[in-house]
């Protein structure tokens, strides 16, 4: 479900007229989400200043319009399978403060509509969005050719699916995420 429809359904169960959410997460993401409710939602843009952190695994040799599972293919890899040393080096490069483009389906604004909106119609943005971003940790779990499973602690407003994409791109075979979870949102 969407950031927004777990808002409307806790209003709806607990019978409340104000719930806001401290960040949202992409539809297929699974994971931790704050909720502040009724009076609480006066501290909600404080909390949604805090480092977030998440697991998630990325698919190698294929690129997708979205950055993650739910796009369509628009790229695909038939090169030779990326070694771990070479993945972990590449790695060291995403920590960090860095400037991070704003994907092309996110619910930034630009010119007043959400950029997931603009997409959908097919309307190219000719400078999207770029965000300063700090990537304070990001570790390798496991890597098993295409795919390998990492876990991000980093600053508010990091988008893991661009940067997954820009681990693909270093690795000059494409990617997207395939599975990701907040595993937490500031303590």
């Amino acid at each position: 479900i969407t950031s927004f429809s777990l808002v409307a359904r806790t209003k709806k169960i607990l019978g409340l007229k104000k719930v806001g959410h401290c960040g949202t997460l992409d539809p297929f993401a699974t994971g931790v989400m704050i909720l502040c409710l009724d009076q609480a939602t006066r501290v909600a843009d404080q909390l949604s200043l805090q480092d977030k952190l998440y697991q998630f695994t990325i698919h190698f040799g294929v690129e997708t319009d979205t950055l993650d599972r739910t796009g369509q293919i628009v790229n695909t890899y038939d090169g030779p399978p990326v070694s771990r040393d070479d993945l972990s080096s590449v790695l060291t490069r995403f920590t960090g403060r860095l400037w991070q483009q704003v994907p092309r389906y996110a619910a930034v604004k630009v010119q007043g509509r959400r950029l997931y909106e603009l997409s959908r119609k097919g309307i190219e943005v000719v400078n999207p969005p770029e965000k300063e971003v700090t990537i304070h940790d990001l570790k390798l779990l496991t890597f098993q050719w295409p795919e390998a499973e990492l876990v991000v602690h980093c600053s508010k407003g990091t988008y893991v699916r661009q940067l997954t994409a820009d681990i693909g791109r270093a690795l000059h075979c494409g990617a997207h995420v395939k599975e990701l979870r907040r595993l937490a949102s500031g303590a």
